[in-house]
């Protein structure tokens, strides 16, 4: 499958000073699909514990809602987890790019949230 049809241009880009050249495409599917997940699983995971809380209530049987109950807690922090995990990937990334001689915090946002973190290379031609 093609995935110049999400880009106006496919180009070759670097990050970080690694001189590991790659197509535009990649870090672009990168950041969509880390956008999807941070979205859609922690509203998933919560309206899941919502139902199961709708028919706990709708059963009307106390040690199911109180099941229920805790399922709903446990969701909302696996929920609220999946809403961090790019920060904490970001802050681990700060906290050893300290250390390296390549700038991986660059390459992080180049994947993750920023596609201006990216070094553009050259221009492939269609």
């Amino acid at each position: 499958m093609n995935l110049a049809f999400m880009l106006n241009e496919v180009y070759d880009v670097t990050c970080g000073g690694s001189g590991a050249e790659f197509s535009s495409a990649i870090p672009e599917l990168v950041r969509t699909v880390v956008t999807f997940i941070e979205i859609f699983v922690p509203v998933i995971l919560v309206i899941l514990g919502m139902i199961d809380i709708f028919k706990a209530v709708i059963a009307q049987k106390d040690d199911d809602m109180k099941k229920a109950q805790g399922i709903l807690i446990k969701r909302f922090i696996y929920a609220v987890l999946v809403f961090f995990i790019v920060f904490l990937v970001k802050f681990v990334f700060s906290t050893i790019d300290k250390n390296s001689d390549i700038n991986t915090v660059n390459c992080v946002n180049c994947f993750i949230s920023d596609s201006t973190a990216c070094t553009r290379v050259n221009t492939k031609t269609k």
